[in-house]
């Protein structure tokens, strides 16, 4: 007899990855759209205050209102962080739970479901670490990693923002900013390359340790040996030393990975609220005075 509660959760679940899928294809193809395929026109103010429409009008309202929340949203956090006040308010956990729901659920299914297949990523991936480590040894690589977060994800929504306000409150036009949006793409894809090491680390490590004993005596030191159950399972058939050399070598450069990741992402989250702050306000501004210009 068919248990028609595990079908139902069977069928529920499955629905569920499907949407899932679904939704995270969707988002990845409107986002690239927007970003590199949608046709864009450049145009002066002079022009839009001639021909402008109540469409217009709801967009650049809606412009507005977006950065304003963005804007009011993260000083509120600030504000929330300065007072040491832990909890949230239940329209904001709704509000996280829907785009939670929406958006970001269906990304994270589509990268578990992507990642582990990505030809080569591993390989590259370990070089990358390899290169890190190699900076290390020669006391740059606080540098490098400073450098490689500034230049792919803070540097490119910068330098947009300056170049839209420029345009918008000096020259009332948009030219330039059409042809370099594309580079918002950047951030974004730097920001998949960091969960695509942290998914392989949070993959490999667990695999390697399932063989090893591992005793942290500081950050960079650490003592290894083989778990009994490795002796009992290839008996004398391998070379234990080797064995054991080639998995510290590999949970090596995994640790050292998952490490370059964490510092790269700690370093976004720190600076990111401010830098969403300056330019959303930059934003605000510049679609302020666009309304102004285009309707009065």
């Amino acid at each position: 007899m068919m248990d028609f509660n595990l079908f139902k959760f069977t069928l529920e679940k499955k629905l569920y990855l499907y949407y899932l899928s679904f939704m995270g294809l969707q988002i990845i193809i409107i986002y690239i759209n927007i970003r590199l395929f949608l046709p864009r026109t450049c145009y002066t103010l002079e022009d839009l205050r001639l021909h402008h429409t109540i469409l217009h009008l709801l967009l650049y309202i809606d412009f507005i209102l977006i950065h304003f929340f963005i804007v009011g949203s993260i000083v509120y956090n600030f504000y929330k962080n300065y007072n040491h006040l832990l909890q949230k308010s239940r329209w904001i956990n709704y509000f996280q739970n829907i785009i939670n729901i929406l958006y970001w659920n269906p990304l994270l299914y589509l990268h578990d479901l992507i990642a582990p297949e990505i030809p080569y990523s591993g390989i590259f991936m370990v070089n990358y670490s390899n290169f890190i480590e190699n900076s290390h040894r020669k006391r740059k690589s606080f540098i490098i990693i400073d450098s490689l977060a500034i230049l792919f994800v803070f540097i490119p929504r910068i330098l947009l923002v300056l170049l839209f306000i420029i345009e918008i409150c000096l020259f009332n036009r948009i030219h330039y900013f059409i042809h370099f949006l594309p580079l918002l793409l950047l951030p974004q894809i730097y920001k998949i390359f960091l969960k695509l090491c942290e998914s392989l680390c949070e993959r490999s490590i667990p695999i390697i340790e399932e063989d090893l004993i591992i005793i942290p005596k500081t950050e960079q030191n650490f003592s290894f040996s083989l778990k009994e159950e490795v002796f009992l399972r290839y008996g004398k058939n391998i070379d234990y030393t080797k064995y054991c050399n080639d998995l510290i070598r590999d949970w090596f450069v995994f640790y050292r990975l998952s490490l370059v990741t964490n510092k790269i992402k700690t370093l976004i989250k720190t600076y990111e609220p401010y830098i969403s702050v300056f330019c959303s306000l930059l934003y605000l501004i510049a679609g302020l005075y666009k309304l102004w210009f285009v309707f009065f």
